[in-house]
This record gives structure tokens, sequence and C-alpha cells, in this order.
């Protein structure tokens, strides 16, 4: 018996597992003959036939999946038309539903099969020759002599932990960037969306199978190993025994799926104990919205979300994904521009937005019609409409998924974007419009162009931002030569006396670029580079300023804020406002110091939270001890004669989670996180530590922070000088 196995995936960096897990479990077998071709789904059909027909095999087989339906089809087709006799049997995600249609307009296919194979393929390679015994293959779908549907069900291994690994397949692919590896199977939670959301029980692997496992990955070179448990943490102390796992393995970086709302205090601590680099993150939040996600059955409570995924956003040492799905019930296109604005507040590493696809098998595609939902009957299952958003936001959404892979995705764009984004409200509205109109946001775009594109747009509509795309440009490693660049100096450009280092170490061999921030060329950015090596990106950046001080406007803000860290909210704004008036009036062309000064006030009100309770605003709070504050941000910079650079308060109110302790906590992402002790809410000053005043619906909080500092400033703390000492 030969058995040709098709194995078509998106692109060379993927690998199916079905073949080498399946392989694995009989492997042994002498009576079997396995073979394989792979390709692509970018490769020529006639090629892949060609290639296959050649081993003429008793059995073909493939996995469907959403990517590679379409072509397999085609593939598996044309050698059935050169084969007859061969036996056509197809499974994978694709085959999860109800499969009579399927096999009906697919006459040339056997038999499909849904659910998991180990156990089951070997039982039916034993009477694959015998159609009148597939009745007793659990998971088989197939039409009879009689052409009557047959349907076996769902196939699980409930005994996943004593299946043969799939690494010690021949067919394990090791030349891959990255490998595969499953710890458990089964899914916690119930997403209506989900292939997964029914799959129980939940079967895990023993940490020392897993080791085991681990140390032949580290054998073959492997450094990057997707896990692909659908939730790494749904227990937390197991997903702590696996984190300690992965510290044994320091070479490789691990990539996990996560829930946000089902972060322990001490799963975070692990976490932030955890080495640069060792972990990347994938949080699946799907929507910032309780009826959506009510809506799609995704457990959790959105608010235990929100603070997880805004913990795990801050962490220095990983980087963190976000998902968003366009399409889903009840969630609005203006409210997706809004959930992207929430995320790049957190500091995403990435923001995947994905239109909503009604899988085959999930419980949203049996009820689409109940839910209003309109989807493609073809693959990739795509929705056209819902009750919610029409066909043309639903293009809106696929070009603003579009835009945010081509630059906020983009590690060399991403700060520039990022900070575009959350000083303007109506930013992604605006530049999504100018990448319409210029007919580029459907278009493929090397990075370069991304950049131009993005240096045009700041030029023409925000020009305060013109610099900080040069930079960006200039980080980036592109030509010097073209416009991004047009204000930098490269020839024979001679060091300062001073200047503040930002990051490299300067030498005299080192190729120097000059970008200055104003019209007298005095202040700006200095670029070193490789000469020897011809290296396009810096290894070295400072930065000079001019010897004028502003420290006299500085001090006359600081003396000001420090009296009155907080204020009844009737003054409170026009005591903001008045500190801008100054900061203009006072402002000199440049500086001692090149730091972004800002202000942010905190308005505390009463309201009602997520469950319906009542905050009161003064000394109690909530059954969830959380409060509600609105954000005012007040920000001038330095370095541009401390004009206003953002004034306006946010739209949406921030509902914060407190903490039962005595004080603010200092923190470097520019967040206060309010604190509380025995339900009584006090703030407390970065230099004395002391509680100032209690929080009632009268008053805001007032902080000042540079970009590396965090001030809070009070009565019992008058000198500025202690609090800079204590903050640092």
């Amino acid at each position: 018996m030969k058995i040709l196995w098709i194995d078509l995936n998106s692109s060379y960096a993927h690998s199916s597992l079905a073949l080498p897990a399946l392989h694995a479990q009989i492997a042994d077998d002498t009576s079997i003959e396995w073979a394989s071709v792979s390709a692509t789904i970018n490769e020529n059909i006639g090629t892949i036939v060609e290639e296959a027909y050649r081993h003429k095999p008793d059995i073909l087989a493939a996995t469907a999946w959403l990517f590679n339906h379409e072509q397999l089809l085609h593939i598996t087709s044309r050698l059935k038309a050169l084969l007859p006799e061969t036996c056509l049997i197809l499974g994978g995600p694709e085959f999860l539903g109800d499969n009579e249609f399927f096999l009906r307009k697919n006459p040339f296919v056997n038999c499909v099969f849904r659910g998991e194979g180990e156990e089951a393929f070997p039982r039916w390679l034993s009477c694959w020759n015998h159609p009148e015994q597939w009745n007793t293959i659990s998971g088989l779908c197939f039409l009879d002599s009689d052409a009557q549907y047959r349907d076996n069900g769902t196939a699980r291994v409930l005994n996943f932990s004593g299946l043969i690994p799939p690494e010690k397949s021949r067919f394990f692919n090791w030349s891959k960037p990255f490998v595969q590896l499953e710890t458990t199977r089964g899914c916690f939670n119930t997403c209506a969306f989900c292939v997964s959301g029914g799959e129980k029980p939940i079967r895990t692997l023993s940490i020392d199978s897993i080791r085991r496992r681990l140390q032949i990955i580290h054998e073959h070179g492997i450094k990057n190993v997707r896990v692909l448990d659908r939730t790494f943490n749904y227990n937390a102390r197991r997903a702590k025994e696996l984190l300690q796992l992965f510290l044994e393995f320091p070479d490789i970086r691990f990539h996990l799926e996560i829930h946000p709302a089902l972060l322990s205090e001490e799963l975070k601590e692990e976490l932030r104990r955890l080495p640069q680099g060792l972990l990347h993150l994938e949080a699946g939040i799907q929507s910032l919205r309780e009826p959506v996600l009510k809506q799609s059955r995704r457990m959790g409570k959105l608010s235990d979300a929100l603070a997880g995924l805004e913990f795990l956003c801050s962490l220095p040492n990983m980087e963190t994904h976000a998902d968003l799905i366009a399409g889903l019930p009840l969630y609005h296109l203006n409210e997706i521009f809004e959930d992207v604005y929430t995320l790049a507040g957190y500091n995403a590493g990435e923001i995947q937005l994905e239109s909503l696809k009604l899988l085959p098998g999930t419980e949203m595609r049996r009820q689409a019609e109940t839910l209003g939902i309109h989807y493609s009957p073809f693959p990739p299952y795509e929705v056209l409409e819902t009750n919610e958003i029409s066909v043309g936001e639903l293009q809106t959404a696929r070009q603003l998924s579009r835009l945010l892979d081509g630059f906020y995705n983009t590690p060399a764009w991403q700060a520039l974007t990022r900070e575009l984004i959350l000083n303007d409200k109506t930013f992604l509205h605006k530049f999504l419009e100018y990448l319409i109109r210029i007919n580029l946001i459907d278009q493929p775009m090397s990075l370069e162009k991304r950049g131009l594109i993005l240096y045009e747009y700041c030029k023409q509509n925000c020009p305060e931002y013109q610099t900080q795309a040069s930079i960006a440009w200039i980080e980036a490693g592109m030509s010097l030569k073209k416009a991004p660049a047009e204000k930098a100096k490269t020839k024979h450009q001679i060091s300062p006396e001073k200047w503040e280092v930002i990051y490299g170490h300067y030498k005299d061999s080192l190729r120097l670029c000059f970008l200055p921030t104003d019209d007298s060329s005095q202040s700006g950015y200095w670029f070193g580079f490789e000469s020897e090596i011809q290296r396009t990106t810096p290894v070295f950046k400072a930065k000079t300023i001019s010897q004028q001080s502003h420290q006299a406007t500085n001090s006359l803000l600081v003396r000001t804020i420090e009296q009155t860290s907080l204020l009844p909210v009737q003054v409170g704004v026009g005591f903001l406002q008045y500190s801008c008036a100054i900061a203009n009036r006072t402002a000199s062309r440049s500086g001692k110091w090149d730091y972004r000064l800002a202000f942010q006030a905190m308005t505390f009100y009463e309201c009602v939270d997520n469950s319906r309770s009542k905050i009161p605003p003064d000394r109690i709070t909530d059954k969830n001890h959380i409060i509600s504050a609105d954000i005012f941000f007040f920000t001038f910079d330095c370095r541009t004669h401390l004009r206003i650079v953002h004034f306006n308060r946010t739209t949406r109110p921030l509902i914060v989670p407190i903490k039962i302790c005595t004080c603010i906590r200092l923190c470097r992402s520019y967040r206060i996180e309010v604190s509380t002790h025995r339900c009584s809410q006090l703030f407390c000053c970065a230099g004395c530590r002391t509680g100032c005043r209690e929080i009632g619906d009268q008053y805001f909080a007032v902080r000042m922070f540079t970009v590396h500092l965090l001030f809070l400033l009070c009565a019992h703390c008058r000198s500025h000088s202690d609090c800079h000492q204590q903050c640092k």
C-alpha cells in the first residue's frame, strides 16, 4: 500500500503537523509506503500534479484549510482524473461542519475526515479498500454504495499524552524558521466564531513530556517555537510551570496565545521576571465592547481583559500583539476605530484587524441567519454584511487593516504612527482617506515607499511631526538622498563639543549625519554610521541643544503645579489653560533640558460600572473596586519653543481598577494607578509619599512628567529638586 500526501501550504515558512503526526503513529508498519509532495499555493498547479502523478499511489491524502482549499481541489481533482482507482481522503478544519454538500458536489473525493486522526486514521487504513466497513471508523464522512450520506461524528483522541510525538516522524520539517508544539488539546472557552469553541475535554501533556520534546527541538537548532495551545493560561498553575520550563531553553523564543482576562497576580509576577525576548504573546481580545463579546460567547469580564492587556503591553521584556475582528455581531465601524485608538494607547506591539470568517462547524455559522450575518459560501467564508456594519463599512475596516499592517505593525514606522494616532483621534480616518485618494491602500508597498508616504503626509498635514518622520526614516536605514532626509547634512560633519548620547558609542571612524530641528541649525540630532562596513542603519545617535536656557520657564511651571496637586474641578481646567498661556508667553527658543513637558489631569466622578453597580466618588468604592475618571492631556515640547503640541479631552471614560495599597504607584508608561486603603481614596506625592487629599467628585489630580520621569507634586513637598531625586 502506497500513501501519497499532498502537503500544500500558504508559504514556504509554514508547514502542517498533520502528516508527521499521523505518520509517527504507524511509522513502524513496513506494509505501508509513504511519500509526500510539498508545495505552496503560489506554485504552478500543473507542476505539482505532474510530480504527484509519478508516484502512482493507492491512497491520496491531504489536509484542507481556508487558505489552500481551492488550489487543493484543483490538484486532487486532476490527480483523480489521471488515477481513477486511487482512493482520495481529505481532512482538516474545512470538514468540521456538515460535509454532505461537499461530498455530493465533489464526487471525486471518496471520503473526508472530521476531528483528530491519530487513532482513527490507522484504523481506516486497515479497511481503506472495503468501503462497506467505513461505518465503523469514528470521524469519517462518506457516501455509501447507495449514495446515502454517512456521518460518523467527530473523532477525539482522549489519550493525547499516549501519542507518539510528531517530532519523531521522518516527515517532520526541520528546515522551517519555526516549529509548532501542542502541549494541550481542547479549549475551555466557548467562542461562537471559533472551531475550538466546543472542543472538550481539555487534554494535557506532562511537563516532563514537553521537556523531552523541547530537547529534541533544541538539538535541531530551532530558535522559534509556536505553542498551539488555544489558551496558554487557562490554568494559572500549569502556565507557571510551563514558563519555568521555557527558562531552561533561553535561546528559543516561544510564541503563545494568552487570555488577558485570566492573569493572576502570581502569573503576572512570573511574566515580569522573564528575560528579554523569551516570549512573544498574542492576546485575542476580539473587541473592546461588552455586548459584542457576550454575543460571541467569549468568556471572561471585559474589565479584566482590558486590565490584563494593558499589563501585558506594559511589560518591557516581551511583545504583545492584540487582535480585533471586524464583522462580529453588534460591532460597529466607529467602535473599531475607537478600539484601535485604545490599543495604540496601551502600546500594543501589533494591532491585527481581521474580518470575521464563519468557519464550518462553528456556532456562529449555524446561527448566521438569526444574527443577521451574510457571508460568502466559499472559502474563506468572509462576512459580507451584518445588521451593524454595511458592505462598504466592512471594506473600510479591511482598508484600515491594511493601514495598520503597513505602518503601525511595521517596526520602522510604528513609533511615529502610534504618536500620530494618540495625538489626533481623527488621524486614522484622515490618513486612510489620504491613502485611498492617492490609490495606494490596496497596492503592495515596500518599506521605503511607506516611509516616503508617511513623510509626505506629515509634511502636508502635520508639519510638527516632519522631523520625527525624518528621524524614523534615517534610523530605518533608508537613503539619505531622498525627501525624508532632505534637511539632513552629511558632508564633512564634525562632532560638536557637547552632545547628549541617546544610544551607541561614538568613535572617530563613524560617518556623521546631522539633522537640524530648527532654522538656526544649532540644535538637532546626530547619527553615526559604520563607514567600513557600509551599514545603512545608524549605530550611534545623539542630540545637541543650544545654550539658551528655559530653566526660568520650567521653574515657574513647577512652582505653580507643586502647590496644586489637587484642585476643585471648577478651577482645574482654568488652571491648566492658564499654565498653557504662561508656557507660551515665557517660552524661549531652546533650553537646558530637551524633555517633553506634560500635564495630565484625572477627573473623578460618580457613575455606574459594567455590573450596574453605582460607584460613589467619595471615600467608598463599589464592590468591584473601580472608579471612573476622565483624563485631560496638556503637552509642551521644549524643543519646539514650548508651544502646545496637544490639548484635548478624552472622549471615553477611563475605568480604573483600584488596588489595595496606600499610594499612587510610579510608572514609566505615563499611567497613574489609583490606589486605595480601606476603601478610602488617597493621592500620594512622589517626593514625600504622603497622602495629600481624599478624592471626591469635586477634585481632580494633576501630574507633571517628562519623557523619563513622573512627578506628582503637593504642598508637602515644595522642592522640585527633592522630588526629582526621589523619582530617580
